[in-house]
């Protein structure tokens, strides 16, 4: 069967948009790690919630950098 132009454009569209989130969460992820902010697994690293349910998770996370801001503003 031959697979039809609009099937083969979506596929190429979902794995072009997969890729630019799996690199955007990379980004996110690692820079999160690296400045001390918690995430939930779900959130980070390939978690489903960034794929499910993007914005809560965006929100979760913009929430947890703020916390560690207000964070060390305490702690000085």
């Amino acid at each position: 069967m031959k697979c039809p132009q609009q099937i083969r454009n979506a596929i190429n569209r979902r794995v072009r948009s997969a890729m630019a989130w799996n690199e955007s969460d990379i980004i996110i992820s690692v820079w999160c790690k690296d400045n001390g902010i918690e995430l939930d697994s779900a959130d980070c690293f390939g978690g489903v919630e960034g794929i499910i349910n993007p914005k809560d998770s965006a929100e979760r996370i913009l929430k947890a950098i703020k916390n560690k801001k207000e964070q060390e503003h305490k702690n000085i």
